[in-house]
């Protein structure tokens, strides 16, 4: 029904809203469609990749249909941006890198590594020969950001490994900044699978954690937390909270608040599967 109605709502307002409902976007992932679907079971996953598939289908003709040069047609651009997962899509994000492939859209550095951000997340075939053309190309410090999160992004096991590792270290080489937003790409909630392998280490480092600087503690936690959209994680979450007495504050109200949305995703996940 919201996705239908995309293709019809004219106020701007009621329109981010029903596409950050659907997709999610930018501080909003974890009140979305997407973020809600069940994908544990085949069936599950290809349900879930046609939904997707309509998503972006959807996104795009809106996009095509969109005033040149409007503020709508930038909405659009950037919904479908941060909406592509299947292959077909991010293959099409890749053709939207052409200024000249949508007339009236100018697709400036920060809309570049928007794109980039997300072939690098999906693992996007040349999404590699991209992200390095484009680190050649733009050279500014915003980029250096930029570059953290696409390189943190890619779904490879010993990628994340070795990401993680960096992230924990009290000897980084990264300012606090940069260590937030490498631990905010880390582990996209599509990507729980690989997030899992860490779960139990997780809880060993922040438990021997709690001398270090509540600053560096608030931007890594909830982000690194193994919360799986599951009944289990969420108990975990709160288990270890309560068998931490000596847990700094602000962690212990981290993660009263995660391990709550988690359980409040497990319920939405297991009613869809009703």
């Amino acid at each position: 029904i919201a996705l239908k109605a995309t293709t019809t709502e004219s106020d701007s307002k009621v329109l981010k809203q029903l596409v950050f409902s659907i997709s999610g976007g930018k501080h909003y992932d974890d009140s979305s469609v997407y973020f809600f679907m069940p994908n544990d079971t085949p069936g599950e996953r290809l349900a879930r990749q046609k939904f997707v598939a309509a998503v972006e289908n959807t996104y795009y003709e809106n996009l095509i249909k969109s005033k040149l040069g409007s503020d709508e047609q930038l909405t659009w651009f950037e919904s479908l941006t941060h909406a592509t997962e299947t292959p077909d899509g991010l293959n099409r994000l890749v053709q939207t890198m052409n200024s000249t492939s949508i007339p009236g859209l100018k697709v400036d550095q920060d809309r570049r590594w928007m794109i980039i951000q997300q072939l690098c997340k999906f693992n996007a075939p040349k999404a590699s020969d991209i992200l390095a053309s484009e680190e050649k190309r733009d050279t500014s410090n915003r980029a250096k950001d930029s570059h953290l999160a696409c390189v943190s992004s890619f779904p490879n096991l010993e990628n994340k490994k070795d990401w993680y590792e960096k992230v924990k270290s009290e000897k980084a080489d990264y300012s606090l900044e940069q260590i937030g937003q490498i631990a905010r790409n880390l582990f996209p909630y599509q990507q729980r699978d690989l997030h899992q392998t860490f779960a139990d280490d997780y809880f060993k480092f922040v438990s021997n954690s709690f001398h270090r600087d509540q600053e560096y503690l608030s931007a890594i936690t909830k982000e690194l937390a193994p919360a799986m959209c599951s009944e289990k994680s969420a108990s975990r979450i709160q288990a270890f909270v309560a068998a931490s007495p000596t847990m700094p504050a602000v962690l212990v109200k981290a993660l009263k608040v995660l391990a709550q949305e988690d359980g409040r995703c497990a319920k939405v996940q297991a009613y869809n599967r009703l």
